[in-house]
């Protein structure tokens, strides 16, 4: 079978039209229209992230640091003091790329660089970057705040309302697929996340409604069903509350007691994952000589048929009626 061949990746092999079937982008697809007018930003992002991981660290690194520094006009000494641990060459490289990116600008006459409107524009979209990595609802806290901000500033788009919708119905499946599963770590950790995606959708609750009414007002159709839809995805995060505690309580009912000891099966699940390393638990234990017996099938009948007469109890004598006794003396009363 024959591999397909590989979509070239250079600037000058093939037009952006010629990707599509009828060589030419679709009328009706009003998210590439929306790309080809940002392409400035698309270019800055090329330029911060072209290259080896460790470059594309570093170029982001300085211009997050830089886009933090107060200063309106920055000289270069203010630049080589903010940068003091970076070599100078390594500095010159960086704000070159920058420069040529349309991230910085260059007042030759003042000798100072200034931050563009285009780098204003892109540390928005680089903010996920410095949120903490372990924070798993990161991405539905950032599409929560970026539809609650956008609507309190009146900028509010249908996209960020389906990616807000995607996100969601991402999150239901990944939470059915834990209590298909029977697991009950799956389930717990997968409780937590629930819970904590519960309180987010629950404090965004007021501005959804707020999204829901101002549609209404402005007959804006296409925003009024996404926000409609978006309440639906919510109702049913809800509706999974009760199938959580049932699943938990199915899980609860499977755990099994280890004697008389009180030491469930849960704990000592939760012990040996706790154990740094399970092979240490055997240590010493391979030292010991162990002397296997081979012996024949017949002579393991024999064996065990000698056993169970050995262990056989042994049964009671049969005893005879006792003998026979006299009849005390007495009366017969009648009525």
């Amino acid at each position: 079978m024959s591999q397909p061949a590989p979509i070239p990746d250079t600037d000058d092999a093939l037009r952006a039209e010629d990707y599509f079937r009828d060589g030419a982008a679709p009328a009706d697809a009003l998210l590439w229209w929306q790309l080809e007018r940002q392409e400035p930003l698309q270019a800055a992002l090329r330029a911060l992230f072209q290259g080896d991981a460790r470059v594309t660290r570093l170029r982001l690194w300085v211009f997050l640091e830089l886009m933090a520094l107060r200063e309106a006009r920055l000289t270069r000494e203010a630049l080589n003091h903010a940068f003091h641990l970076l070599r100078d060459e390594v500095l010159d490289s960086v704000l070159k790329r920058l420069r040529d990116a349309e991230l910085l600008a260059w007042d030759a006459t003042a000798q100072t660089y200034a931050v563009t409107p285009l780098a204003q524009q892109l540390v928005g979209l680089l903010q996920p970057l410095t949120a903490d990595a372990a924070d798993q609802d990161a991405d539905l806290a950032a599409l929560l705040a970026g539809v609650a901000g956008a609507h309190q500033l009146g900028l509010l788009q249908p996209a960020q309302l389906q990616h807000l919708l995607a996100q969601l119905a991402r999150l239901r499946e990944e939470f059915a697929d834990a209590m298909a599963s029977g697991s009950e770590f799956q389930l717990r950790r997968a409780r937590q996340r629930f819970e904590r995606a519960l309180t987010l959708v629950d404090r965004a609750g007021e501005a959804l409604k707020a999204i829901i009414e101002q549609a209404q007002t402005h007959g804006d159709a296409r925003l009024e069903r996404l926000a409609r839809e978006l309440g639906g995805a919510q109702a049913s995060l809800l509706a999974m509350a009760s199938q959580f505690n049932r699943a938990l309580q199915q899980a609860d009912r499977q755990r099994v007691t280890l004697g008389s000891t009180g030491v469930t099966t849960t704990d000592v699940r939760r012990w040996l994952q706790a154990v740094p390393q399970l092979d240490a638990l055997a240590a010493g234990l391979v030292s010991i000589g162990l002397h296997p017996v081979m012996v024949a099938p017949q002579e393991l009948v024999d064996g065990a048929e000698a056993e169970f007469e050995r262990d056989r109890p042994v049964a009671a004598a049969p005893e005879g009626l006792p003998a026979a006794v006299a009849a005390p003396p007495g009366e017969l009363a009648v009525m």
